[in-house]
């Protein structure tokens, strides 16, 4: 299998990787993948069966077929609803961990932190009636 570089940077030349130097390596990626469109560049990682895929979105990893067969985004139960997180990474076969709790409600802690940083009771209802907090 051709290396990322050789394949990205010069077709003709992909099986012979000694013409990459250490020094530059990251200026002729960027360079090469700066040159290419978006569609070109996944023909190349395809073509060449490169580890390497395109910057996702959240929106991305939500449906696509490799991340999802993974569970790499869950529901979390919270309060009333539920919140969509990242789940645990590594997921290991006897000990693939979990997450139980999302954090709770927003504000839950208010009182107490304001409290904690010198705020009166009536200063924090002010922030509140204001939409401070």
């Amino acid at each position: 299998m051709p290396s990322t570089t050789a394949a990205a940077t010069r077709p003709e030349r992909s099986s012979t990787p000694r013409h990459v130097a250490t020094s530059g390596y990251a200026f002729c990626i960027t360079r090469a993948i700066g040159e290419r469109t978006l569609a070109e560049n996944v023909a190349i990682i395809e073509t060449n069966e490169l580890t390497a895929v395109p910057v996702q979105t959240v929106a991305d990893i939500e449906v696509h077929p490799h991340w999802r067969a993974r569970g790499l985004t869950v529901d979390v139960p919270n309060g009333a609803g539920g919140v969509r997180m990242h789940n645990v990474v590594p997921r290991l076969s006897e000990t693939p961990g979990e997450i139980r709790w999302a954090g709770g409600e927003i504000g839950q802690d208010n009182h107490a932190i304001y409290g904690a940083l010198g705020l009166s009771c009536e200063e924090q209802q002010r922030l509140r009636e204001n939409g401070v907090i």
